[in-house]
């Protein structure tokens, strides 16, 4: 697959989308991504359309896990955040998250633009992820920035071999407060 395409018209995906290779056009998961797509409703400039898509007795690696009580988090850089200045982000060992959190059976996108010029800027497998707190599109999530707060409180990126840059031996101050 070369890329995405919204009923006829080619999907532009920017330097900075957040998806995992997986997801990217030529990524394991790039048809889901295609359906998922092909799923939203034509939307107007600013209506920015998340979908989510199922897709029954499939099994896609989950890229973030609620966080179990007594395990601790590791802060580190994630290596696919795009931002000029990226902060650190929470993750989670593999062998600590529950086998039922560990793959998911859906698809999200989140697309911007217009029907007409559209834009993909993240696709991940699972449910609605809110950006972390840190992210500029935090402010404009479904109960902004203390929303995104109170998921990210909860839940952590899943430790994998390409997602882990360089460990933060500070813990954020928007997850201490």
């Amino acid at each position: 697959m070369d890329g995405y395409t919204y009923r006829g018209r080619r999907v532009h995906i920017p330097r900075t989308v957040d998806m995992p290779s997986s997801m990217r056009p030529h990524g394991r998961f790039a048809d889901f991504v295609q359906q998922t797509i092909d799923a939203a409703e034509p939307w107007g400039l600013g209506e920015d359309p998340i979908e989510t898509r199922v897709f029954p007795g499939r099994w896609i690696p989950s890229i973030v896990a609620p966080v179990p009580c007594d395990v601790e988090r590791i802060w580190a850089l994630h290596r696919g955040h795009k931002a000029q200045r990226p902060k650190a982000s929470p993750f989670i060992p593999i062998g600590s998250i529950n086998r039922e959190d560990l793959c998911v059976k859906c698809v999200t996108v989140e697309l911007s633009g217009s029907a007409e010029k559209p834009m993909l800027v993240r696709a991940y497998p699972g449910d609605y992820i809110p950006p972390l707190p840190w992210m500029t599109s935090a402010k404009w999530a479904d109960g902004g920035i203390e929303a995104c707060k109170g998921y990210w409180q909860t839940h952590a990126y899943i430790v994998g071999k390409a997602n882990v840059g360089d460990l933060v031996p500070v813990v954020p101050e928007w997850f201490v407060h």
